[in-house]
């Protein structure tokens, strides 16, 4: 588990110092999502801050209509949720 976050090379990652690295591995967890799990809803508090470790992930927004509108996809060594570290 821990080797897998260290070997993550985000851009977020790369500004931590080693043992903030670490810290941050040591602390986390692996979660699985099914396909098409919702992860985070648009307006709620990010309460999450979450590495893509592997798959895609798409960032969708509401549109008139009860339609959803996808604004960006986030891959394997993306990041999400930084609002959570605040």
């Amino acid at each position: 588990m821990i080797q897998n976050i260290l070997e993550l090379k985000s851009p977020f990652q790369l500004t931590l110092k080693v043992d903030q690295t670490q810290e941050m591995a040591t602390s986390s967890s692996i979660v699985r999502y099914d396909k098409d799990a919702i992860v985070f809803r648009e307006g709620h508090v990010a309460d999450k801050f979450c590495f893509l470790y592997s798959g895609t992930l798409s960032v969708e927004k509401n549109a008139p209509m009860g339609k959803r509108l996808a604004v960006a996809q986030l891959f394997s060594g993306d990041y999400f949720g930084e609002r959570a570290l605040v």
